[in-house]
């Protein structure tokens, strides 16, 4: 097993509490059932869909063209909390009565064939069958161009920010991420990983593409270490490590792919203020080059070091792995909403990246917490020009679903599965997921005072766009 440090110098799973977590699950219409053709009955109206990605342990099943076959009905659970509480009379639930081809919901477009919706906490009441309180719209018409959702990826949400403009205005922002895991490329010597590198960030599928170095020891690791002094500290049962490389530009010109990686191996550390940070040695001096000069800390020296040392080496393996950031529409802001952030399903207790200790604020109490990322439904919009119709501006996000609807299990970027994750380590990784999903389940029982098991689905907990906004640290690594 290769120790990292030494370089420095989908499942439906039981959440522990006996109960089939809800999932937020994204389908396609095949056909609705109405009872009346002039109004919609909620206990009675139900649809046919198309099951988009595996969920409440069933497979979804494509032909050899990539359609979806797997059927499944859904209707409405009328007496799901919160469902028809809006003490504004005008603004209704969307019903399965809406989802029929022609019809519309206030100011949206018409749904067209074939409307991919999202079915919010559907709870799964036969053998295909399921029950959800609520049902949103994520594409109306998969051939259209304003509307698009990207499903079952990981994702992670960060918490609304500000940004101040070039005439010194200050608006809110909020950045969203996804990781396409599935597409991981596995990569042996520099030459590779170049190219997998070019192939990630040249990748045309979105505007702001950026691409993960992935190292995964391919063996478990120690739970423990021991100290000199006989004392026992705990650690991570496995090594991974990750670094982000982005595109780079000079002079509003976008640079090549190999030019950005260049620029990503010669960064250099510098304070928050912009002084310089300098390489020490294990005594804590500043080191020195052969004329005497301090040698500046270059900004992605760990991972730098473990490429050099260990790139093709057996124990570790190396992937990239591609992905976008989409800023959340200014529309969509939680702020704009006047709503609560999204962003608290992918929060969880920060974690010491060797010890995975958590670590308390002295003046709030509580725990510092940072972003983890999550299984996802990813769904984007844009506008169209009104100057140039059939032109489009760029995607952004206006919503981001977790595919379990309470305490998603919670991964660090580091722990990432692919399609070339050795099983015993996926495993780990899953394990310490779950683990965070279980103590965030904790968290809210302790909350209620609730001593008598888990937390149940229907309790009154903070879910989607429903938690404290409390903001975050920066997003895992």
């Amino acid at each position: 097993m290769v120790n990292l440090n030494a370089s420095r110098k989908t499942t439906n799973r039981n959440n522990g509490g006996g109960y089939t977590p809800m999932e937020n699950i994204l389908v396609q219409v095949k056909e609705v059932f109405e009872t009346d053709a002039k109004k919609p009955n909620p206990e009675k109206d139900r649809i046919e869909a198309y099951l988009l990605h595996d969920a409440a342990g069933i497979t979804a099943e494509f032909d050899k063209d990539g359609n979806p076959t797997t059927v499944i009905s859904a209707r409405i659970d009328t007496k799901a909390k919160g469902r028809y509480t809006n003490p504004d009379p005008s603004k209704t639930p969307l019903e399965m009565w809406d989802l029929k081809v022609g019809r519309k919901k206030g100011t949206s477009d018409r749904m067209g064939e074939g409307g991919l919706v999202v079915l919010e906490k559907a709870k799964k009441v036969g053998d295909r069958e399921f029950e959800v309180a609520f049902l949103y719209t994520a594409q109306r018409n998969p051939a259209g161009e304003k509307e698009l959702v990207i499903e079952n990826v990981m994702a992670t949400v960060a918490p609304e920010g500000e940004k101040t403009l070039a005439d010194g205005s200050v608006v809110g922002k909020q950045e969203r991420r996804i990781y396409l895991a599935e597409e991981a490329k596995l990569v042996t010597n520099m030459d590779e990983l170049r190219a997998a590198i070019a192939e990630k960030l040249e990748d045309a599928r979105a505007d702001r593409p950026f691409a993960i170095i992935h190292v995964v020891g391919t063996e478990e690791a120690p739970r423990v270490v021991e100290n000199d002094d006989g004392t026992e500290t705990p650690r991570y049962p496995y090594e991974a490590r990750t670094a982000t490389v982005y595109p780079a530009w000079e002079n509003n010109a976008r640079l090549t792919s190999d030019q950005a990686f260049d620029r990503w191996l010669a960064a250099v550390s510098t304070t928050r203020d912009g002084k310089p940070v300098y390489e020490r040695d294990e005594q804590g001096e500043i080191v020195k080059d052969a004329e005497g000069q301090p040698v500046q800390e270059l900004r992605n020296g760990e991972m730098i070091q473990i490429i050099n040392n260990y790139l093709g080496e057996e124990g570790l393996m190396f992937e990239v792995i591609g992905g976008f950031t989409y800023g959340t529409g200014k529309n969509s802001l939680p702020s704009a909403k006047n709503r609560k952030s999204d962003h608290y399903n992918y929060e969880m207790d920060w974690e010491n990246r060797e010890t995975g200790e958590t670590a308390v604020n002295r003046d709030t109490g509580k725990n510092y917490v940072m972003q983890g990322l999550a299984r996802s439904h990813m769904i984007l919009g844009r506008v169209e020009e009104e100057t140039q119709p059939g032109s489009y501006g760029p995607w952004y996000a206006q919503k981001t679903y977790t595919t379990r609807s309470y305490n998603p299990q919670t991964f660090l970027e580091r722990e990432i599965i692919t399609p070339n994750t050795p099983p015993a380590i996926a495993k780990l990784f899953l394990e310490q997921a779950e683990r965070r999903s279980k103590a965030k389940n904790e968290e809210f029982r302790t909350a209620r005072g609730n001593n008598a098991g888990a937390v149940k689905e229907d309790d009154e907990i903070r879910v989607d766009n429903e938690p404290d906004y409390s903001g975050g640290m920066a997003m895992s690594r």
